[in-house]
Parts: structure tokens; C-alpha cells; sequence
């Protein structure tokens, strides 16, 4: 812990250590000295102590060096070292609010009647089945005693249920295979935005969902990457994602020229995936 009555600085791996000195009730005497009052020391396991003989020099300083000094103690006095706390992150904090389960469904309900989906331009056999899916949903025979999902994690588990098996039995995907490398058709498979990959790999090599032919498609899935589209085209540190939209842009403008499902709708049955945090 170093001399008898020299004060103590932690030494870390030969970098410069900042050493914080906490001082309570402070007071200049007459002679030039400084007063700490009630001085308290605490340091972290992994921290090791040495005597700076020039922290001993600088005691016998005057009263205008020691006013200015950041680092000021009598020998028998200790220096006090301390740390900021971890700041609590968003997500370990509680919610400031709380939404119950009326409120989600009068929210579901209102976004419903406001969406800005369009009628199909001409109707089609996918509207009828689609029609036809949404009637057996509604009308779905209650379900009692599942044992493989908890009914309280659902709006209606029946309804659900229906929806689900008639998902796996009639859906038909078409993927778009326009688009170039990276940004469309790489999948990144690795990494905090590994989700949006793994859904495009599975879903390109799809062969109970995904259709060859665009006109049995009830969905039309955009493969692109969000997180290549944020390497390749984003600006890093502009906070503008103009360019970002006009590339999307550019990509559906394509498509709706090449094809005629994304103006038959407006696109309200094309969809992508996209992992991110910005």
C-alpha cells in the first residue's frame, strides 16, 4: 500500500490512471492547508496501489496552488476514488405505461377501419379464396382444452388456430427474383440482424408456400436486406435515409412496370422483412 503516510494513486497496466478526489466540507485554514472532513476510500478489486512521492511535493504547496490543485491532501489524509455507477439501460427500466387488453383491440379496430389499403383495381380467384378463408376464420369452431398453445397469449386462440391451419394449407408466396446483389438475394446469416436473412433463405427455398407462377400468389415477397441496404447505400453519420427510400423506390417502380400485382393493389399484398435499430 506503499510509505507510511503517503498518499495513494491506482496504478493500471502503466496507463495514466484519473484518479477522482471527492471532497466533503472543504475548508482553507489560515496556514494554507486543506480540511477534509470524514474522507472515504473505495476501490475496485483489480486496482493496485503506489506511493507517488509527488503528491507528497505538492503538499507543501501554498494556498494558491493548492486552491488550483485538483489533488490536494495532508499525508495522513487518503485520497478518495470512486466511479460512476453502470447506467441502467431502456429495456431494464419499467414501462411508463401500460396498455390493457381493451385498449389493444379498440387500437386494432380503429387502425382496421382506417387503412389506406386499396380495393383491387379488378378482382381475381385469389380475392375469392382469400374471401372465402376469411369467413372460416370468423366462424371458427371454439377451441377448449389445447394443450399445445395458452389461450391467454391470444386475442381469440380459435380464431387463430383457424387462421393457421388454413395458412399452411392454401397460402401461395411469389418471390420476386429481380434485384441485384447485396442488397436483394443475399442473405446475412450471422449477427444481430441474422433474422431477415435466415426468413429469405427459408422462404426462396420454399417449396410449399412459394409459387413459380406470380398469378397463384395471394402475398409477393420483396427479397431485400435491410442491413446490406444500410452498408451499401447509407451515408454512415448523415441521419439521412432519403437516399435509402429512393433505392426501394427506384426497386418497385421496376417491378410495378415489369408486372401488373403491385397496381392491381397498390401494393397492400407485397410485403419484406427487415431487421434493424435505427
Amino acid at each position: 500500500m506503499g510509505g507510511q503516510g503517503g498518499n495513494l494513486v491506482p496504478e493500471m497496466g502503466g496507463d495514466i490512471a484519473l484518479l477522482l478526489t471527492l471532497v466533503r466540507n472543504e475548508s482553507l485554514l489560515s496556514d494554507g492547508s486543506a480540511a477534509i472532513d470524514s474522507p472515504v476510500v473505495t476501490s475496485p478489486s483489480n486496482i493496485s496501489f503506489v506511493e507517488d512521492p509527488k503528491l507528497n511535493e505538492m503538499g507543501s504547496v501554498g494556498s494558491s496552488n493548492a486552491s488550483e490543485s485538483a489533488i490536494t491532501a495532508s499525508k495522513n489524509e487518503l485520497l478518495v476514488i470512486s466511479s460512476p455507477g453502470k447506467k441502467k439501460m431502456r429495456c431494464d427500466m419499467p414501462p411508463k405505461s401500460v396498455t390493457t387488453i381493451e385498449q389493444m383491440e379498440r387500437i386494432y379496430v380503429r387502425n382496421r377501419a382506417s387503412s389506406r389499403s386499396m380495393r383491387p383495381r379488378w378482382s381475381s380467384v385469389r380475392d375469392k379464396e382469400l374471401l372465402a378463408a376469411r369467413k372460416e376464420i370468423e366462424n371458427a369452431p371454439i377451441a377448449v382444452g389445447d394443450q399445445e398453445l395458452y389461450a391467454s397469449l391470444y386475442r381469440n386462440i380459435s380464431m387463430f388456430k383457424r387462421s393457421y391451419e388454413l395458412m399452411e394449407r392454401i397460402l401461395r408466396v411469389y418471390v420476386y427474383k429481380e434485384g441485384q446483389k447485396p442488397v436483394f438475394h443475399q442473405a446475412i446469416l450471422k449477427g444481430l440482424y441474422a433474422s431477415e436473412g435466415w426468413f429469405m433463405k427459408l422462404m426462396e427455398g420454399n417449396k410449399q408456400f412459394v409459387v413459380k407462377d406470380p398469378r397463384r400468389a395471394h402475398l409477393f415477397y420483396m427479397p431485400f436486406s435491410s442491413r446490406m441496404l444500410e452498408y451499401k447505400v447509407y451515408v454512415r453519420n448523415s441521419h439521412n435515409r432519403t437516399n435509402l427510400r429512393e433505392y426501394l423506390k427506384q426497386y418497385t417502380d421496376m417491378i410495378s412496370r415489369k408486372y401488373p400485382f403491385f397496381n392491381r393493389t397498390g401494393g397492400s399484398d407485397h410485403f419484406l422483412v427487415a431487421c434493424h435499430d435505427w
